[in-house]
């Protein structure tokens, strides 16, 4: 699990992000929405951040759609996705956002 340390330089977090967007869309490629993107569901291996806890992920028919339930991780979750149930890939993608704001804010 990626710890939080506080503040990481600029190059750190950028790294990191890197190998967290692609593996997102290495994920997105194969039609699914992971639905719980934090920094606690990222595993650091050799150097390397990977994406890990796919109990929330979601074969995605491309269109926004809506659950019965939330899931994922309050904090990390977009107002559409918090608010109203509705899923897409830009949900993960605004839980990344909020990964790279700790990154380098702590």
């Amino acid at each position: 699990m990626l710890k939080k340390k506080g503040r990481l330089n600029e190059q750190e977090a950028l790294k990191i992000m890197k190998d967290i967007v692609s593996g997102l869309i290495h994920i997105a490629e194969g039609g699914f929405i992971h639905r719980d993107m934090k920094l606690a569901n990222i595993f650091m291996n050799e150097g390397k951040a990977l994406i890990a806890d796919f109990g929330f992920a979601k074969k995605h028919r491309g269109l926004p759609e809506k659950e019965r339930y939330n899931v994922g991780s309050p904090l990390y979750m977009s107002p559409e996705a918090l608010k109203r149930n509705i899923y897409s890939i830009k949900n993960d993608i605004w839980s990344i956002g909020i990964m790279f704001y700790e990154l380098l804010h702590g």
